[in-house]
């Protein structure tokens, strides 16, 4: 098996985008057809076009809230410390990080697949459909093991690092590509987003349940729920009264509206839930943020 002489072509496309190389890899080490890298750093994104490498990635730490998309069937997540994410040939994603991140990333090559006993070719008969930021437990001990393998000083042929990676592919062919749907969490879609917020924006004087909400989508109520988490990181009620103090900012800013009247126009009970609310969120009484900010 021939030592592996540089960075796959997977690895480089990743140094490429995110301006610098791994702080560890596996690059003087003799796993044929594998290569694992660790990264750490602080970047705004993380754009990945993939080759014909299988790679998989998973999330150590940084950003705690990294929306993630494929160019495949409009795929998108939301990725957060300890979940894994496995991209295939013909996948293009962007990992929208803007902060601190930590990941380890496996590639897995053609190569790989072409000595006993994988020359079965798992590869080919893996789906080209990514599975973004699921929890996996035995990927990511998987995972966790192998990024030890490459820490060690412990001069050895690889054998351990391809036996694990041997396993994965097994686990992955089995476990996961019977249905990559169910495995990525899923999100609201920018059309059904776009038409929640022109609602709710429409009707904030007025009440608003999340049964409402879910209708407009055709979602049943605790999914709708779930997939708005995952698309905003608020539930719905948060959201909603994020945009009802927001809109109170515009009205105080005049002096033609007293803040009894800008509480009722804004969907709130009263001028004391109104007050409580805007006090609880932005630290000051409407009262103080009118006469710092007319």
């Amino acid at each position: 098996m021939a030592r592996a002489a540089s960075y796959f072509p997977s690895t480089r496309i990743i140094m490429d985008s995110l301006g610098c190389a791994p702080i560890r890899s596996t690059i003087a080490k003799d796993w044929a057809g594998i290569q694992m890298c660790k990264w750490h750093g602080t970047i705004d994104t993380c754009a990945y076009d993939a080759p014909d490498d299988i790679l998989l990635v998973y999330h150590l730490g940084g950003s705690s809230h990294v929306p993630v998309s494929a160019n495949i069937k409009g795929q998108s997540s939301i990725s957060r410390p300890g979940l894994v994410s496995i991209l295939h040939r013909n996948t293009s994603v962007r990992w929208e990080v803007d902060g601190k991140f930590s990941s380890l990333s496996l590639h897995i090559s053609d190569k790989y697949f072409t000595f006993p006993p994988n020359s079965d070719n798992i590869c080919e008969r893996l789906k080209a459909e990514p599975a973004l930021a699921f929890r996996n437990p035995f990927i990511s001990a998987t995972l966790e093991a192998l990024a030890a393998e490459m820490s060690t000083e412990i001069e050895d042929n690889g054998l351990l690092a391809e036996s694990l990676v041997s396993a994965l592919c097994a686990y992955i062919e089995r476990n996961i590509c019977v249905d990559f749907t169910l495995l990525s969490p899923s999100v609201l879609s920018k059309e059904q987003m776009i038409i929640l917020y022109d609602y709710i924006d429409q009707m904030l004087e007025q009440r608003i349940s999340v049964r409402d909400l879910a209708d407009i989508v055709d979602l049943p109520q605790a999914e709708f729920s779930k997939r708005f988490y995952l698309s905003n990181r608020k539930t719905p009620y948060q959201f909603i009264i994020e945009r009802r103090i927001n809109k109170s900012l515009d009205f105080l800013r005049r002096k033609n509206y007293d803040i009894c009247e800008i509480a009722l126009r804004c969907g709130f009970s009263s001028q004391s839930h109104f007050s409580t609310t805007f006090k609880k969120i932005l630290g000051v009484t409407p009262a103080y943020f009118r006469t710092n900010n007319s």
